[in-house]
């Protein structure tokens, strides 16, 4: 699956930044999990009488939740980052 990430305008300094998250996006996109597993939770949210406020989505839901309360905040933004395909030169340039 492709990804149509194109903004316009779009501004060049963070160019670098869209095709690495794209790219990282389209890679998970590739090889995701079957959506009909999706469907079935989503389903069960519609139908429940008290839904919770959030739903964990993926295997990085169970312990992302943990990492985000248990790093500090630059050590979990440079794994974020990392996760993405992000490597620290592509950082905002207003920054």
């Amino acid at each position: 699956m492709k990804l149509n990430a194109t903004v316009e305008p779009s501004i060049a300094d963070y160019d670098a930044v869209r095709r690495a998250a794209v790219q990282t996006l389209s890679s998970s996109l590739a090889g995701g999990r079957d959506p009909r597993k999706a469907a079935k939770v989503i389903l069960s949210i519609a139908r429940a009488r008290s839904p919770r406020l959030r739903y964990g989505a993926g295997g990085e839901a169970l312990w992302l939740p943990f990492l985000r309360v248990l790093l500090p905040q630059r050590l979990f933004d440079y794994f974020l980052r990392q996760g993405f395909g992000l490597g620290r030169s592509m950082r905002s340039p207003h920054h």
